[in-house]
């Protein structure tokens, strides 16, 4: 088996998700939910990642699906688009910035003006307000801007 570094980084965000989960357990049900609607899909799906790592590097000549997919360019990209969402949400606050970044997303994969801006409507409204603010009764990120302009 070649050791490839992709199996170890999916093991350990694998590994981090299930810490989450099981931290989670105690807390009270509003924010053990918001936890777990980010962990159980993030375990789940690298779990999935590094199961598939582990069967290409049982395989000679099989190149990794994460690395042939990844690049300097894309890492950067990734690494970069975190970055940026971060600081959006201090900015500007956490249901403006997850809406502009889901516009911006579908912008960049081609997605029409309008169905763009309806899905990105549709995540400040249906996930921000209402799942995180009234469903889980969790205090969302508010921005800095509208701190500093007294809105």
């Amino acid at each position: 088996m070649k050791f490839r570094l992709a199996i170890v980084t999916s093991l350990a965000i694998t590994a981090a998700f299930g810490f989450g989960i099981l931290a989670s357990r105690g807390w009270p049900a509003g924010p053990r939910l918001y936890a777990w609607v980010v962990a159980i899909p993030g375990f789940v799906l690298m779990g999935i990642t590094f199961i598939k790592e582990a069967l290409a590097a049982r395989k000679p000549g099989v190149a990794s699906p994460v690395e042939a997919k990844a690049g300097p360019r894309k890492e950067i990209a990734f690494f970069g688009g975190i970055a940026a969402f971060v600081a959006a949400a201090w900015l500007f606050g956490f249901v403006l910035s997850a809406a502009l970044f889901v516009f911006a997303y579908l912008k960049v994969k081609g997605v029409g003006w309008l169905l763009s801006g309806a899905l990105a409507a549709a995540v400040a409204v249906l996930l921000n307000w209402g799942l995180f603010g009234q469903a889980f009764e969790t205090p969302r990120i508010e921005g800095m801007v509208p701190r500093w302009l007294g809105l």
